[in-house]
């Protein structure tokens, strides 16, 4: 269990780490199209290509955390699953004992059915 919680620990401050990563780039490519910007007299291409370029980084930023979001789920499944196994044991364990219980009990009857006849 304390495993599990030190790699789901690990696993965000990686997905943290990339996330400010991906915002520093996009801060750095928006500071370059506004350098670029300011460099240029044709206003409406100007235009035309930072909203286009915007909306493709933006869109990129989108896949990237869909695509982060998704390894986290592929890293964290193989936990849940182990989880969810050691679970289903827990309970067939309990059940296999409380089978062991009845059989116990069932043979104390049997035996006090026997002291009773002789």
């Amino acid at each position: 269990m304390i495993m599990m919680k030190i790699i789901y620990k690990l696993l965000l401050q990686q997905q943290q780490q990339l996330l400010l990563l991906l915002l520093i780039l996009l801060l750095l490519l928006l500071l370059l199209l506004l350098l670029r910007r300011r460099r240029r007299r044709r206003r409406r291409r100007r235009r035309r290509r930072l909203l286009l370029l915007l909306l493709l980084l933006l869109l990129l930023l989108l896949l990237l955390l869909l695509l982060l979001l998704l390894l986290l789920l592929l890293l964290l499944l193989p936990l849940l699953l182990l989880l969810l196994l050691l679970l289903l044991l827990l309970l067939l364990l309990l059940l296999l004992l409380l089978l062991l219980l009845l059989l116990l009990l069932l043979l104390l009857l049997l035996l006090i059915l026997l002291l009773l006849l002789h």
